[in-house]
């Protein structure tokens, strides 16, 4: 879990010492598969957090299989070998709670199952929202009436994109950036979109698409191990290089559409 800042190890080796037994959550490993996405300093803490802990830590719990290969790729490279027994997983869920649905007038004067694709994530590279800005620029430039609404708060490494967003000539008409909505107006997303696009390069789990299905809406993610894990057949997958995949699938739902 989030404790790679903590100076736990200390109390940890003494909680051993009086025979506790120690299980770490891991939600991902992206830090050390995928440093290009995270700043230094936390690629730094998660490699440390690993070394101090491959001598403490009885075993692991990922929060999805693919997370558990890869913790298991890593380990071995680092000559920690643990038991199958000692490395589990398990998967995350919506958030079951009725928040009461609710939305600003921008929003409901703007977002619609009519023509509203979602994006629901923290702004950062490895999210890939520029994939969906190329997509729905040729979608755009193509006549297609479609709106994108991007939903989370801004993260790191995002200036350019963020200047590429405000600078569009789409923005505020078919091009929209939502940093600060609460649940209740996120439910509203939800409900009120026509399909999730989350083209994201890796996650631990990719709980906006569970989040999504939750309430019915359809899905449309990045061919990846993890989201084919999640999503298995249920939701529809696209070429991660090839925005003109999106492309397509839009158009193709837009045409079924009418």
């Amino acid at each position: 879990d989030s404790s790679w800042h903590l100076p736990a190890w200390a109390a940890i080796a003494k909680a051993k010492k009086d025979g506790a037994g120690v299980i770490a959550v891991i939600y991902d490993l992206i830090p050390i598969t995928h440093p290009q996405f995270c700043e230094q300093a936390l690629c730094d803490f998660f490699n440390d957090w690993f070394q101090q802990g491959k001598d403490k830590v009885d075993g692991y719990i990922s929060i999805s299989k693919t997370v558990r290969q890869s913790l298991h790729a890593y380990l071995s490279g680092m000559s920690s070998i643990l038991p199958n027994e000692r490395l589990g997983y398990f998967y995350l869920g919506a958030d079951v709670v009725q928040h009461e649905e609710s939305a600003r007038e921008q929003l409901v004067k703007n977002i619609s199952k009519h023509d509203s694709y979602l994006i629901v994530s923290t702004i950062e590279p490895r999210k890939n929202h520029a994939y969906l800005l190329d997509a729905f620029s040729e979608l755009w430039c193509q006549g297609y009436k479609l709106k994108l609404h991007i939903v989370g708060r801004v993260g790191w490494k995002v200036d350019e994109l963020l200047g590429r967003i405000k600078e569009h000539p789409e923005f505020n008409k078919q091009l929209f950036l939502w940093r600060d909505l609460d649940d209740g107006e996120l439910v509203y997303c939800y409900k009120h979109s026509k399909s999730l696009v989350f083209p994201s390069y890796v996650e631990g789990f990719g709980l906006p698409i569970i989040e999504a299905q939750h309430h019915q809406l359809a899905v449309l993610a990045s061919d990846t191990p993890i989201h084919r894990e999640v999503g298995g057949g249920s939701i529809s997958y696209f070429d991660l290089n090839q925005p003109a995949d999106l492309v397509s699938k839009i158009i193709a739902i837009e045409t079924t559409a009418y």
